[in-house]
C-alpha cells in the first residue's frame, strides 16, 4: 500500500512489523492510530459459472486454473448483481471463507478456486485449455463493441460483399 502511494491505508499492526523487520525504531509522534485504515481496493465481483467467457483458462503445472474477470464495484453502488455474458448472479466473496475476492485465481486467504473448471475426462489439461481459449477468443471478437454498437464489421476474405 505504501508503494502505491496509499500509506494511510497501512495498518498499525502492519507498520509495526515492517518496522521491527528493518531494524526501526518507532516513536509515538511517527505512528498515528487516530482510526482504522481506509479502504482503497474497490469490491469485486465475478462470475462463478465455469462455462462463461469471462473465466479465462491458465495451465499451472498439469492443473488448470479459471481466472475470472473480476468487475469492480463502488461500495455505494449495487449495480451489476448479474454477469454480462452469461446473466449468472456474480459472487463478491470466496464461496469456502467468505473473504472479499482478490485478484487470481483463488481465495488468497484459504487458497478455494473461484471457478473450477470441467474439464472432459481423457482430455489433457493443455488441449482443453488450448480448446477453450479459442472459444472464448471467438466470442469475444463475435461481441465485439462494434458488432454489437450496430457498426458495420469490417469484411474479410471469406466475406467480401459481392459486387451487383
Amino acid at each position: 500500500m505504501f508503494e502505491n502511494g496509499h500509506s494511510s491505508a497501512l495498518a498499525l499492526d502492519k507498520v509495526v512489523a515492517a518496522a521491527d523487520s528493518l531494524g526501526v525504531t518507532l516513536s509515538p509522534d511517527t505512528v498515528h492510530d487516530n482510526s482504522a485504515p481506509e479502504e482503497v481496493r474497490p469490491a469485486f465481483r465475478f462470475c462463478p459459472d465455469a462455462d462463461c467467457p469471462s473465466a479465462w483458462p491458465h495451465v499451472l503445472g498439469a492443473d488448470v486454473l479459471l481466472v475470472p474477470r473480476l468487475v469492480a464495484m463502488p461500495d455505494h453502488l449495487d449495480l451489476r448483481l448479474h454477469c454480462a455474458w452469461c446473466g449468472e448472479v456474480m459472487l463478491e466473496r470466496c464461496g469456502d471463507c467468505e473473504a472479499p475476492v482478490n485478484e487470481g485465481a483463488a481465495c488468497m486467504h484459504c487458497g478455494e478456486r473461484y471457478v473450477e473448471p470441467h474439464i472432459p475426462d481423457g482430455i489433457a489439461a493443455r488441449a482443453w485449455v488450448e480448446q477453450r481459449r479459442n472459444e472464448v477468443q471467438m466470442l469475444h471478437e463475435i461481441t465485439a463493441p462494434s458488432r454489437v454498437m450496430g457498426r458495420a464489421p469490417v469484411p474479410t476474405p471469406d466475406h467480401a460483399p459481392r459486387e451487383a
